[in-house]
């Protein structure tokens, strides 16, 4: 199998050697790997007919035309992110050239390189395998659906396919989104017929806007007669079809029972919580009725996060919890632009890939 071309050009030539190396930590003997450091091989380069996968380049590089190279993705490494993407029909969808700080966490740029090469890793076995996220709580009000949202479409815009899935009978992940219309009747009647895929049989309904998502049920399962089990079912058909590289479930509440049956098909878990003397107090009752010593697994996110504001989640009295990130307030009614623009979410999706 052909191996992806990736050229890393910019004239800080310490800079690139930190890339080259840890990229090549990562996908050693599974990417063909080319470095330029000198503005004339750069030139010459660009009016060359070289073909590659990726060309990540410098700014200060960036507005040479390539007149001859023949390049599939391209990622420019700024002094002040800014990500592109272009509208179609009203929906963010991702364009053949990001922009991102070249000094973000190294990570994240290996990440974003893997991504846009198409490669998959060190590790790869060439077997695509589906990866569930999903996000709960022990309580509602905690921005679940916030974070699941602002997940699938960051992860998404890193060019990984993804499909969003809501657990929630009165879901509100559609506000963020332009169509905010439900399942018409002759879809949601498929789930009243027993033995069949559900996920197969649905197919067509799905949507997109940046991310593919299920559209939400005009009523409960229970007002619409269809098992109440649907959801958790519905996931792992999703998994085992390996038609996307990730599904991000919004599970709500983990005591739920089937929130907690789409827990055990998850891979990792975000765990959301508040900092307040409430919720870490439900939190620990949650944690006394559940497993949530994976740390691999689960990863805790304090939302809206004030830091004038006591955190009673680490506090000795409330079963302190070890926390992976911190998300501040976000402004009520916020759109899909502004989610993708909060540098903390961004990070929390370099922790999936």
């Amino acid at each position: 199998m052909k191996k992806p071309v990736i050229i890393l050009a910019d004239p800080q030539e310490e800079y690139l050697e930190v890339l080259e190396l840890l990229l090549l930590m990562e996908c050693a003997g599974e990417i063909d790997l080319r470095v330029i450091s000198e503005a004339e091989l750069y030139q010459k380069m660009a009016e060359t007919p070289i073909q590659a996968d990726l060309l990540v380049v410098g700014e200060a590089w960036s507005s040479i035309p390539l007149e001859g190279a023949q390049i599939g993705n391209r990622l420019i490494l700024c002094e002040n992110q800014k990500e592109e993407y272009v509208e179609e029909d009203g929906a963010a969808i991702r364009v053949s050239t990001v922009r991102m700080n070249r000094y973000a966490n190294p990570k994240g740029i290996i990440n974003t390189i893997i991504s846009l090469s198409g490669t998959g890793g060190a590790g790869n076995s060439g077997t695509k395998r589906t990866i569930v996220a999903g996000v709960c709580s022990a309580s509602g009000g905690s921005g679940c659906t916030t974070l699941a949202v602002s997940l699938a479409a960051r992860l998404s815009l890193l060019h990984k396919k993804t499909l969003f899935l809501s657990f929630d009978d009165i879901p509100a992940y559609q506000l963020f989104l332009k169509n905010q219309s439900t399942l018409p009747a002759d879809g949601y009647g498929i789930f009243r017929k027993k033995n069949l895929n559900w996920f197969y049989e649905t197919r067509k309904y799905i949507r997109k806007e940046t991310f593919d998502y299920f559209p939400p049920l005009p009523g409960t399962t229970q007002s619409l007669h269809i098992p109440d089990t649907l959801w958790p079912v519905f996931l792992g058909q999703a998994k085992d079809s390996n038609e996307y590289d990730f599904i991000v479930a919004d599970l709500g509440k983990a005591l739920n029972r089937n929130a907690s049956d789409g827990i055990e098909l998850c891979d990792r878990v975000i765990v959301a919580a508040l900092q307040d003397r409430m919720y870490a107090g439900k939190n620990a009752y949650m944690l006394h009725a559940m497993d949530f010593s994976d740390s691999e697994k689960f990863l805790y996110i304090c939302n809206r996060f004030s830091p004038e504001k006591e955190n009673y989640l680490i506090s000795p009295i409330y079963h302190p919890v070890s926390m992976k990130g911190y998300v501040p307030e976000i402004e009520e009614a916020a759109d899909l632009a502004k989610l993708l623009d909060n540098n903390e979410i961004r990070e929390i999706a370099y922790l999936f890939i």
